[in-house]
């Protein structure tokens, strides 16, 4: 799966930002976007 695959690669990079409170943020957000297209919500990407 494209977007299981996407989204590991994603929170994987996004791991050592995630010290400061942006990359927190930003992770998030991320999560949030992956999580509406897994629910076909969102159809881009």
């Amino acid at each position: 799966n494209a977007v299981i695959a996407f989204r590991e690669s994603v929170l994987g990079n996004s791991e050592p930002a995630a010290s400061t409170s942006k990359g927190l943020q930003s992770a998030r957000l991320v999560q949030l976007a992956l999580d509406a297209m897994d629910s076909g919500r969102v159809q881009v990407f």
